[in-house]
């Protein structure tokens, strides 16, 4: 951040305004974010692997019905989620606009010939496909983008779906004091960026944080569980027959 970037900024800061300055193309901002999604220390980027195996056989068994299903995952990441999914029958579309995520993703799939496309783009602008019986966003990555962002991400996912399809969506469990001390030096260092603690399971709440140099300020976005993995998850009216 520049110092006419922190004598010009908005005080307090506008919720949502500033998402895009987290730098998640940057290549080298991309391959730190790489190292922190296998780290076992926290759960902010990916989750721990214990936590992901419970999140993908939940998914596989309760969203998907333990059926061969054609499955979006809106930010991917490094298709630990996707891999795990693959594994129990399931053909997968991931998008993500890291590059080093999306590198290690394509060569998991390649190596163990599992039905897995990855789309490198920015979700806000990237054409999804479809058709599939689910549409997923795993990590809150939703509550980054401003609201009518977030609302046309929703309609287009709903547009890939098949007639009942369903989108899962979950959120972070809202405690920022955790987020911030588990958060490391890859992760964001200025402006706004999501948070979340320590603890996987029970999500209620999304949270968009932010500390300027006058103090934390976080706004949270409630939302219903459903699930013992916390999805928040809907059913929505398909496009594709």
């Amino acid at each position: 951040m520049k110092l006419e970037d922190i004598m010009r900024r908005t005080i307090p800061p506008a919720p949502w305004a500033e998402g895009d300055t987290i730098p998640w193309s940057d290549p080298d901002f991309s391959r730190r974010m790489l190292a922190e999604h296998f780290s076992q220390e926290h759960d902010a980027a990916s989750r721990r692997t214990e936590t992901i195996d419970a999140h993908a056989e939940w998914i596989h068994a309760e969203l998907l019905a333990a059926q061969p299903s054609r499955v979006l995952d809106l930010g991917c990441g490094p298709g630990l989620y996707m891999e795990r999914l693959a594994r129990r029958g399931h053909t997968l579309t991931g998008v993500d606009y890291s590059p080093a995520s999306v590198a290690h993703a394509r060569k998991t799939a390649e190596r163990g010939g599992l039905p897995i496309t990855v789309i490198e783009g920015d979700m806000r602008k990237t054409e999804f496909g479809g058709p599939y019986e689910l549409a997923m966003l795993i990590a809150g990555e939703l509550n980054v983008f401003r609201p009518e962002e977030a609302q046309d991400i929703v309609r287009r996912a709903a547009e890939g779906l098949v007639p009942r399809g369903r989108f899962s969506h979950r959120g972070f469990d809202g405690r920022v004091d955790a987020a911030r001390r588990s958060l490391s030096s890859a992760l964001v260092r200025d402006g706004i960026g999501p948070l979340v603690g320590r603890s996987a399971c029970g999500a209620r709440r999304v949270v968009l944080g932010r500390g300027d140099g006058d103090g934390d300020r976080s706004l949270v976005r409630r939302g219903r569980r459903d699930g013992p993995c916390g999805a928040l998850r809907c059913d929505l009216p398909g496009v594709h027959g």
